[in-house]
C-alpha cells in the first residue's frame, strides 16, 4: 500500500490516483493495469515546495494507497537499497513517462528507458551548476550518454 514518488509531482495535488501495471498512458484500460486511490500523501519534512524543485535534496513523499497491491506479471515492487550497500559505480535503468524533451514539445504514452550510472556526490557537484542545490549525504546522482527517458514522471531501479 505504500508508494515512493517525487514530492514535486504530489505537493500542489487535492487528489491523486496511480495507475499500476500501465504499459499505454493513452489508453483507458490495459490487460493488467489496476488503478488505486491516494488515502494519504506524506511529504518529506525538509522538501522546499516554495523553490525550485531542483534545489531540494528532500523531494520525496510517500502514498499511501486505499487498498494493498497484489503483484503480478505486470505489478513489481521496487527494491530499496540498505544504507550499507555502496550505491556509487552501480549501473541501473531510468523509466518513465512524460515529456521527451525539456521544451514540452513532445510526450511519451509509453515508458522510455536509459541505462545509467551513479556517480560519486564529488563528480556530481561539478557536472552542472543545478547539480549543487541537490547534492548531499542523502542523495545520489546518475549520468548517461547526455539521455534521460523523459523530463516529468520517471523513477530509477538498480539491481540488488
Amino acid at each position: 500500500r505504500i508508494l515512493p514518488k517525487a514530492a514535486h509531482c504530489f505537493n500542489q495535488a487535492k487528489s491523486v490516483k496511480v495507475l499500476l501495471g500501465r504499459h499505454d498512458i493513452s489508453k483507458a484500460e490495459e490487460e493488467g493495469g489496476e488503478e488505486r486511490n491516494i488515502t494519504r500523501k506524506i511529504i518529506h519534512p525538509d522538501y522546499r515546495s516554495d523553490s525550485d524543485y531542483f534545489k531540494s535534496d528532500a523531494d520525496i513523499a510517500v502514498l499511501i494507497m486505499d487498498r494493498p497491491v497484489i503483484y503480478t506479471n505486470f505489478i513489481k515492487p521496487i527494491c530499496l537499497p540498505s544504507m550499507s550497500i555502496n550505491v556509487f559505480n552501480v549501473s541501473g535503468h531510468v523509466v518513465g513517462h512524460g515529456q521527451v524533451n525539456f521544451d514540452a514539445t513532445e510526450t511519451s504514452t509509453t515508458p522510455k528507458q536509459v541505462k545509467m550510472f551513479t556517480v560519486d556526490n564529488a563528480e556530481c557537484a561539478l557536472s552542472n551548476h543545478e547539480s549543487l542545490y541537490v547534492v548531499s549525504n542523502r542523495s545520489f546522482c546518475a549520468k548517461g550518454d547526455n539521455s534521460a527517458p523523459c523530463h516529468g514522471r520517471s523513477s530509477i531501479s538498480f539491481p540488488s
